[in-house]
């Protein structure tokens, strides 16, 4: 089975929980911002602390759900991989056989071209 599989998000939903960690991020970012503008000594406030513990929980998810994307991602390219080593694999089989068939070909022309007169 899967990682991705297992960790039970699609990558559609990784997508989609990507965007919205990042608006959310940004909200928060802007919340703080505001907040540390409209009084420098907010740092210490109980409000600015708990936007911070928010923007770290968010950053913390968004770097998980990241991973989890990036899991998917290796995955589909261990398959890929996977594929093209067959096919290349199955190329070169082929071009033995039509080098084959050329030398052959070759020998034929060669013997009917002696037999003219």
């Amino acid at each position: 089975m899967s990682v991705s599989k297992l960790l039970g998000m699609s990558p559609k939903e990784v997508v989609a929980a990507l965007e919205k960690l990042f608006k959310d991020r940004e909200e928060i970012g802007k919340k703080l911002d505001e907040l540390e503008k409209a009084d420098p000594q907010s740092r210490f406030s109980g409000k600015y602390l708990e936007l911070q513990q928010q923007f770290q929980a968010v950053d913390a998810r968004l770097d998980r759900t990241m991973n989890w994307y990036s899991v998917h991602v290796l995955e589909n390219l261990e398959g890929e991989t996977r594929t093209l080593k067959r096919l290349t694999k199955g190329l070169i089989g082929l071009t033995v056989v039509l080098v084959g068939l050329t030398v052959i070909l070759a020998v034929f022309t060669w013997v009917l071209v002696m037999k003219l007169p």
